[in-house]
């Protein structure tokens, strides 16, 4: 899906001078980490989202999308090239190894094209794309710690927007609350086991009881074994060597069929508006 999203936004671009005499139009390009189907438009019916449900009822939800990879920093780069994975350079996390785009690349992304046909450029939250510097963003706010407070965001991403006036904005706002999340100890600075937090900044206000969440513990594997593969479970990278399962009974939460699911696909394929 983001695949077909980024050739549009490119096409846009290199029409952008031979264009009738009007307003181009502002991008905004809003990314949820390892967000699933935990909305109440894909049918979850303990967690509460009417804004996004409005925000999909008035335009065209997908019922099957696929990412370019099941990983982050993968991910991402064919996000802002509109390439496969294999094809970027960027094959890993940028997380401690030497993968990043290729050069030929490094001018050729969404934020860098756009630019060059008069666009103001902005990111807030995580890039995870290298190298960074090759980006140009006008306005960068890429902590992604800082991305975990919603109403933070939503006030920077505002703050873009009106900072923009009449000039035509692409801004890439990447929400990292449903992302996994852990905490360095204040004593030894290192890090604590991986949770998932009920609650940023006093959001949300209502939580829901822990009778209706769904179990979600964490088990470490240096290797993936079979039973990481079973279709109760599903897999995600931490790094180069590693690997999270996080086994999950959908059907208690959403009331659906127990199929396998995962909040990021690792297939790509073909995509069907509603």
């Amino acid at each position: 899906m983001f695949l077909g999203i980024t050739a549009c936004l490119l096409a846009l671009a290199s029409c952008s001078g031979t264009l009738p005499a009007q307003s181009p139009p502002n991008v905004l390009f809003i990314t949820a980490d390892d967000l699933g189907l935990q909305l109440g438009c894909y049918g979850d019916t303990v967690i509460e989202t009417p804004q996004l449900d409005a925000f999909a009822a008035s335009g065209v939800q997908f019922d099957v999308a696929y990412v370019a990879q099941a990983s982050c920093s993968p991910s991402r780069s064919a996000m802002f090239t509109g390439l496969y994975v294999h094809s970027t350079g960027q094959y890993g996390l940028t997380n401690g190894t030497p993968f990043a785009l290729h050069r030929h690349l490094e001018d050729a992304t969404i934020p860098n094209i756009l630019k060059r046909a008069g666009y103001r450029t902005g990111i807030i939250g995580k890039l995870h794309v290298a190298p960074g510097a090759s980006f140009q963003f006008d306005y960068r706010q890429t902590s992604y710690v800082d991305a975990r407070q919603v109403k933070l965001v939503a006030e920077r991403a505002s703050e873009f927007i009106t900072q923009s006036g009449d000039q035509p904005f692409f801004l890439m706002v990447n929400y990292t609350d449903p992302h996994a999340y852990r905490g360095r100890d204040p004593q030894t600075n290192q890090f604590g086991d991986w949770t998932f937090l009920d609650r940023v900044d006093g959001i949300p206000k209502p939580l829901s009881s822990r009778a209706k969440k769904a179990s979600c513990r964490f088990n470490r594997s240096t290797r993936p074994s079979s039973a990481n593969a079973s279709p109760a479970t599903t897999t995600r990278s931490s790094d180069s060597t590693s690997a999270w399962a996080c086994c999950s009974k959908r059907s208690s939460v959403m009331g659906a069929p127990t199929t396998p699911w995962s909040s990021s696909s690792a297939t790509t394929g073909p995509v069907q508006p509603r």
